[in-house]
C-alpha cells in the first residue's frame, strides 16, 4: 500500500522521526536518520540505481486514482510524458461535458498500463 502526506503535513519536530517501509525502501541505502539530518530540506539525495524497474512499484494506478479522486486534481495541471513525449491530460479526450473528465481519466489509465518496449 502507498502512503500519500499532503504537502506540509510532516511538521519538522516529526519529521526526524517519522519513517515508513516506503521511504525506507526509497532511499536505501541511506538510513532514514541520515536523511532527515543531513538531507532533509537541506541539500538533493541522489541515489543512482543499476535496476531500472526500482522504482517501478512505487506509484500504482490505484495510487493514482486515488490522489486524482481526492485532490480534484484540474487536468489541466496533471502532465502525462511517455518517451519524452508530453501530452496534457485534457487534451485526451475528445469529448465535451459531464463525461469528459471521465473519458480523458480512462486514456490517462490506458497510457499508464501500456507494457514499455525494453
Amino acid at each position: 500500500m502507498t502512503t500519500f502526506f499532503p504537502a506540509g503535513s510532516l511538521a519538522t519536530s516529526s519529521a526526524s522521526t517519522a519513517s515508513t517501509p516506503e521511504l525506507e525502501r526509497l532511499i536505501r541505502p541511506v538510513p532514514v536518520a541520515d536523511f532527515w539530518q543531513e538531507y532533509w530540506e537541506r541539500k538533493p539525495l541522489v541515489i543512482h540505481r543499476a535496476d531500472p524497474d526500482y522504482y517501478a512499484g512505487l506509484l500504482t494506478l490505484d495510487g493514482i486514482d486515488q490522489v486524482l479522486a481526492l485532490a480534484g486534481a484540474d487536468l489541466n495541471e496533471i502532465r502525462v510524458v511517455v518517451e519524452g513525449k508530453e501530452t496534457p491530460v485534457s487534451e485526451l479526450s475528445s469529448g465535451r461535458g459531464r463525461n469528459a473528465r471521465s473519458n480523458a481519466l480512462e486514456i490517462l489509465y490506458e497510457r499508464y498500463e501500456l507494457p514499455r518496449v525494453s
